[in-house]
């Protein structure tokens, strides 16, 4: 069950407590892209208990592009690595710009840690001209 975060654990095992479960890589990587998703989503400063949570507003950065690209890069790592610590050697890079909608596409490049080793995981994301970012598996 160490695939799951502590309330996705506490929810699924108080709604099933008859389930004694073993470790589930596919349960594993799907929690990690659906936690990275909340996280991609969430405007950093919004959260009260944690407000360095979530992706910090990106749209005066991309007015500066491609002078900010690698503050965007470093920043999506940094938040991959605080807040996904499930992910080793996570890897950002741009992966193309698509000018006609002033946005910029990344790829990430890491692995799931897990008892039964290491998942490699390849994951798209996309900053918009609204400074939001979309995750895409």
């Amino acid at each position: 069950m160490r695939e799951k975060r502590l309330l996705e654990r506490i929810k699924y095992l108080s709604n099933n407590p008859e389930i004694r479960a073993g470790n589930d890589t596919g349960k594993l990587v799907d929690s990690v892209i659906a936690h990275l998703g909340k996280v991609f989503t969430t405007r950093e400063g919004s959260v009260l208990t944690d407000l360095d949570y979530g992706i910090p507003d990106f749209a005066g950065l991309l007015r500066n592009y491609p002078d900010s690209s690698q503050e965007i890069v470093r920043t999506l790592k940094e938040k991959i690595g605080r807040y996904e610590p499930r992910l080793g050697s996570v890897k950002v890079k741009i992966s193309f710009v698509d000018d006609s909608r002033l946005s910029l596409h990344f790829k990430i490049d890491t692995h799931v840690v897990s008892d039964e080793g290491n998942i490699p995981l390849t994951l798209q994301s996309v900053v918009g001209m609204d400074g939001t970012v979309l995750m895409t598996g």
